[in-house]
This record gives C-alpha cells, structure tokens and sequence, in this order.
C-alpha cells in the first residue's frame, strides 16, 4: 500500500495530485498512405498489357519467359503493397460503412 493509502503510485501523492496521464493510440496513418496503396493496385493492372508486348518481341523464348516472369512478379508486388498499404491507410478515412461502433 501506498502512503495515501492506494495500492501503488507515487509514494506520498494523493491521486487528486498526480499528474494526468494522457492515454494515447497509436497514431492514425495518413490518409495518401491509402491512396499510394490504391495506385499501387491500380498500376499492377496496366502491367497485363506488357505480356502481349512481351510476345511479339523479336528475342528467344527463354527471354520472353524471363520478361514474362519478371513482369508477373513486378505486378503481384505491386498489387500486395498496395494491399498492405490501403488497409494501413483505410483506419485513417471515416467510413459510414464501417463496423464498429462509433465513439462520440
């Protein structure tokens, strides 16, 4: 027990003394982090049209298959950082579709 008889605390400081503790979340993202995301996502669509550019290029078929693979990754990268990146960014928008019940 404490001097002011709590359990805990400061050591001789009634709680009415103590200073106020402000209580914080972690901060809220930007909201042009979700909107990078949604580019993100968007931009690994435009990539599809390259696998017929890929095709008709006058190099081997192992270099095709090169490009075309390096594409494919290129694309779902792009796609699953933006996926990670909207729903980090989504927490800082205020959607009415949202949930969870709102604080107020």
């Amino acid at each position: 027990m404490s001097a002011d008889g709590g359990i805990g605390g400061e050591l001789g400081v009634p709680p009415a003394e103590r200073p106020a503790v402000e209580r914080r979340g972690p901060p809220k993202p930007h909201p042009a982090i979700f909107r990078c995301g949604l580019i993100l996502m968007v931009a690994s669509f435009a990539l599809y049209p390259a696998y017929a550019v890929i095709l008709v290029l006058p190099v081997s078929v192992a270099t095709q298959a090169k490009l075309g693979i390096a594409a494919w990754a290129v694309s779902w990268g792009a796609f699953a950082l933006g996926s990670v990146l909207a729903l980090r960014g989504r927490s800082s928008l205020s959607s009415p579709f949202s949930l969870r019940s709102r604080e107020r």
